[in-house]
């Protein structure tokens, strides 16, 4: 008899492969949006005729979303 595609191991791989790979995206833009926001609630804090610290935040955010997804891929 054929197997079952309820039990079959190379679906259930696939499935967890996907799984894990499915919240990168997730994963990725919320590191970035949190401290870009930070950084806009700190320029609106010290009243900055510049971004600065929105702009930092978007690069250490981003950084950060990049190391995350080497570290999750690797």
């Amino acid at each position: 008899m054929a197997t079952t595609q309820k039990n079959d191991p190379h679906k259930k791989k696939w499935l967890n492969s996907y799984g894990k790979y499915a919240g990168l995206g997730i994963q990725m833009i919320a590191p970035i949006l949190l401290l870009t926001w930070l950084g806009h609630s700190l320029d609106n804090f010290v009243h900055s005729v510049n971004p600065w610290f929105t702009l930092l935040g978007a690069v250490i955010g981003l950084i950060a979303s990049m190391l995350m997804l080497f570290k999750t891929v690797r």
